[in-house]
């Protein structure tokens, strides 16, 4: 089939399932104003309830174009290499916003036994954890590199 045939197989497709996506002007300016939120948003939906991404060695999936994520040395944007051992760093795993809500609820509970301190409010786009790729740590903590985006 051509490539307008699938397109048209693809809508019907959608359709019958009841997730028509009929693209109207609104919708592909919001693809076009900020891709990487709407690349994040359509990856996310898959799994609403998510709050980490865990991928050593993965890639990790920006919130916003605005201040990115650190990728690998490859793009020259790599996060900073072990202090202790000198090491490079890789993407390990991403929080996501959904999280706030499970640390707001665990934050209500606490706060329910120390309410002589009030709640200093938590928002973030995405999280993300880079660690050492020469485990340095043998067998204690050490600081790994976080980089936070801001929520959108």
């Amino acid at each position: 089939p051509s490539k307008s045939e699938k397109q048209e197989l693809d809508r019907i497709r959608r359709e019958v399932k009841g997730l028509a996506l009929e693209k109207d002007t609104e919708e592909e300016y919001e693809k076009e104003g900020d891709e990487a939120f709407w690349k994040f948003s359509k990856k996310v939906n898959k799994y609403p309830k998510q709050c980490i991404r865990w991928s050593p060695g993965g890639k990790p999936l920006p919130i916003a174009a605005e201040n990115p994520p650190p990728l690998s040395k490859l793009d020259g944007s790599s996060p900073p290499n072990c202090p202790h051992c000198g090491a490079p760093r890789v993407y390990e795993m991403q929080l996501l916003p959904t999280a706030i809500y499970f640390f707001d609820h665990y934050w209500r509970t606490w706060e329910a036994s120390c309410a002589d301190q009030a709640p200093c409010g938590l928002s973030f786009g995405s999280v993300f954890l880079y660690t050492c790729t020469g485990h340095c740590g043998t067998g204690e903590y050490r600081s790994e590199f976080v980089h936070v985006q801001e929520e959108v």
